[in-house]
C-alpha cells in the first residue's frame, strides 16, 4: 500500500514536484526508518517499485542496495551524513538530513564522476611515467603509482600539500609544476630524486576559460637505466673505436709491409711520399743503399694502390743469369730456342698483369735489355722471344737500385732515356745511420718478429746494448741489423742480451766512430749534438729535465730536437 504524502502536516512537499526531481527522495519516520514516501527517481535508482517500498524499514534493505548497511554506517559514524556506494560500474551518493521532527529525508543520486575518477586513477596507475598534478596554486591534487615508485614517496605524503614543501624536504630538487605555474608555459628539466633516480620531468599548465591556471600536469620519466645504457653505449663505442684504431693500425702495418718501422722525420717523410705515389699509376724509381728496405717500400706502394688485390711480382735483375734474364722477363714462344718449352712460357711482365712488377737492382740489366725495358715503360707493350704479336701490358713498373745511375750514364753503362723514364716518381730511402733514433724501435720490432718466427723464448736487450747499437754506423743498414739480432737471439743463452754479447767489431766500431770518421768540423759538432740530445731525451723523457741536465733553456731543447728530427712523443 502506497502511503500518501500529506503536504500540509506530514511531508510538506507535493508528490508531483518530488517525482519531477532528477534525484531520488525517500522520506522516512525515525527512529525505525519506516518509509513514508518514495519518489519515482528513487524507485528507479533502487530498481524497485515504489508501492513495494512504502511501509518498509530501510534497515531491512531496499531494492538492490543494502540500505540497512549504508544507514548503519551513517548512524554509527556521526557526524557522517553521506556515503558513496559503488556497485559494478555504477556509483551513488546517499545522504540523509533531518526534515521534520521524527522525520528524515534520504537523498540518492547517481555519481558518474566517482566512476570517472576511479577510471582515471586506473589509467594513470597503468602509465610507466610518473604523473604529478597540482592545482593552479601549486597544491598537489594527484600522483600516480609510477610517481610513488620513482620518487619513493606515498601519495598521502604529498596530496593536499604545496608542491614546494616536499621539495624543501629534499625529496627532489626542482619542481617543474611550480616553474610552469610561475612562467605560465611548459617547462622541462632534469631532476634527481632522493631515491637516487635521475628523471626527465616536464610540466604543462592547463588554463580555464578565464585564462587562469587550473592545473599543472607534470610527467616524470625515470632515465636512470637510460643513462646507464647510454654510458654503456659510450663505453662500447669507445671500445669499438679502440678496436677499429687497432684494426686500422694492423691494416696500415700490413699495407706498409710491416717492416718499414720508425718515427724519425726521415721515415715519416718516406711514408708520406709513398702514400702520395700510391694514388697514381706512374713509374717509380726507389733509390737507396743496400739493406735499407727498397723492396719493402715497393710493396708498400703496391698495397696502398688500387692494384693491391692483383699480383706483386718481384724480380732481382742481378740474381738472374744474363743468358736467361730476357726470357724470364719477357717470356718466349714455342720453339724459340733449343731447350724451350714446347708450349712456350709467359714472362714476369705477363705474370704481373693487372698488378705491379718490381725490378730490383735494375742497374744490373744488360744494355741490350734496357732497350726492351724502355719500350715496356713507354708503350706498355712487350714482345716474347720469337714472338711477332705484341703483348699489351696493364701493370705498374717500380724499379730500384743502390747504384748511382747518373755515374753509370756518364760511363755509358746505363741508358739515359731509360733513367728519365724510370725516374718519373723517385723515392730516396735514407740509410740507417741517418735515422739512428729509429734503432731502438727497430730492435724491439725485429726481436718480436724473429722470436715468433723461430719459436724462441722471449729475450730482451739491455738498455746499454741498444745504446751501443744506436751508435754503430750500420753499413749494411736494416739487413745487417736483422742479421745481428737473429745471431744474438740464437747464440745468447740468457734472457737478457748485454753489451758484452755484441760482436766485438760492432762494439769497437761504435766506440770509435766519432774519432775515426773524418768529416767537416761543423757537421761533426751537429752529429754529436744530435746524439747527446737524443740520448738525454731517451733517458729523461721530459724537456724540462733534459734542459736542466744539458744546462740550456727548455725552448732550446725543443728547437734543436725539431731541427734534428727527434720526436718528442713523451715530452
Amino acid at each position: 500500500m502506497e502511503i500518501a504524502v500529506n503536504q500540509d502536516n506530514d511531508v510538506g512537499l507535493s508528490p508531483c514536484v518530488l517525482d519531477y526531481l532528477k534525484i531520488g527522495i525517500i522520506i522516512c519516520h525515525r527512529p525505525q526508518w519506516m518509509i513514508q514516501y518514495v519518489n519515482l527517481p528513487a524507485a528507479q535508482l533502487l530498481c524497485f517499485g515504489a508501492g513495494k517500498l512504502a511501509g518498509k524499514s530501510l534497515l531491512d534493505g531496499a531494492g538492490n542496495i543494502n540500505m540497512s548497511m549504508i544507514l548503519k554506517k551513517l548512524l554509527d559514524s556521526p557526524p557522517l551524513t553521506e556515503v558513496v556506494y559503488q556497485q559494478g560500474e555504477q556509483a551513488w551518493s546517499i545522504e540523509w538530513k533531518e526534515w521534520l521532527p521524527e522525520q528524515a529525508i534520504v537523498i540518492i543520486q547517481k555519481r558518474p564522476e566517482v566512476m570517472l575518477k576511479k577510471e582515471l586513477d586506473a589509467i594513470l596507475d597503468c602509465l610507466y611515467d610518473g604523473i604529478w598534478i597540482t592545482d593552479g596554486q601549486g597544491v598537489t591534487v594527484r600522483v600516480n603509482k609510477a610517481l610513488e615508485n620513482i620518487a619513493n614517496i606515498d601519495a598521502g605524503e604529498v596530496v593536499g600539500r604545496h608542491v614546494l614543501e616536499p621539495r624543501d624536504e629534499g625529496k627532489f630538487s626542482v619542481s617543474v609544476n611550480w616553474l610552469a605555474i610561475q612562467d605560465r608555459k611548459p617547462v622541462t628539466s632534469l631532476d634527481e630524486y632522493w631515491s637516487g633516480k635521475c628523471c626527465l620531468t616536464s610540466s604543462i599548465p592547463v588554463f580555464n576559460d578565464q585564462g587562469e591556471i587550473w592545473r599543472a600536469v607534470a610527467t616524470v620519466r625515470d632515465i636512470t637505466l637510460l643513462q646507464e645504457s647510454y654510458t654503456e653505449l659510450l663505453n662500447a663505442k669507445e671500445q669499438v673505436r679502440l678496436y677499429r684504431d687497432e684494426l686500422d693500425r694492423l691494416e696500415e702495418e700490413r699495407q706498409l709491409g710491416g717492416e718499414f718501422v720508425g718515427n724519425s722525420a726521415a721515415v715519416q717523410k718516406v711514408i708520406s711520399t709513398v702514400r702520395r705515389l700510391a694514388k697514381v699509376d706512374s713509374t717509380v724509381l726507389i733509390l737507396g743503399e743496400t739493406g735499407v728496405g727498397k723492396d719493402v717500400v715497393a710493396k708498400m706502394i703496391h698495397n696502398l694502390s688500387f692494384r693491391a688485390d692483383a699480383p706483386f711480382i718481384k724480380v732481382n735483375c742481378g740474381a738472374i743469369p744474363e743468358t736467361l734474364i730476357e726470357s724470364e722477363l719477357f717470356g718466349y714462344e714455342k720453339g724459340s730456342f733449343t731447350g724451350a718449352r714446347r708450349e712456350g712460357k709467359p714472362g714476369m711482365f705477363e705474370l704481373a698483369q693487372g698488378g705491379t712488377i718490381f725490378l730490383d737492382e735494375v742497374a744490373e740489366l744488360p744494355l741490350q735489355l734496357q732497350v726492351k725495358l724502355l719500350q715496356a715503360v713507354e708503350e706498355h707493350t712487350i714482345f716474347r722471344i720469337g714472338g711477332i704479336q705484341p703483348v699489351k701490358l696493364n701493370l705498374r713498373i717500380i724499379a730500384a737500385t743502390n747504384r748511382n745511375l747518373e755515374e753509370m750514364i756518364a760511363k755509358e753503362m746505363f741508358r739515359e732515356d731509360l733513367y728519365y723514364r724510370l725516374k718519373v716518381l723517385p723515392v730516396s730511402i735514407p740509410p740507417l745511420r741517418e735515422r739512428k733514433e729509429d734503432i731502438p724501435l727497430l730492435v724491439n720490432h725485429l726481436i718480436k718478429k724473429l722470436n715468433e718466427k723461430m719459436g724462441l723464448a722471449a729475450k730482451r736487450f739491455a738498455k746499454g746494448t741498444v745504446d751501443i747499437m744506436s751508435c754503430y754506423h750500420w753499413p749494411g743498414n736494416v739487413r745487417e741489423l736483422r742479421t745481428v739480432i737473429e745471431h744474438l737471439l740464437v747464440m745468447v743463452e740468457g734472457d737478457t742480451i748485454i753489451p758484452d754479447d755484441l760482436p766485438s767489431s760492432l762494439r769497437r766500431s761504435a766506440g770509435q766512430e766519432s774519432v775515426v770518421n773524418i768529416q767537416p768540423l761543423k757537421q761533426a759538432v751537429q752529429e754529436l749534438e744530435k746524439k747527446i740530445i737524443s740520448l738525454a731525451i731517451k733517458q729523461y723523457r721530459n724537456s724540462y729535465e733534459v734542459a736542466k741536465v744539458l744546462q740550456v733553456n727548455q725552448s732550446t731543447v725543443i728547437r734543436k730536437a725539431k731541427k734534428y728530427g727527434i720526436y718528442l712523443n713523451n715530452i
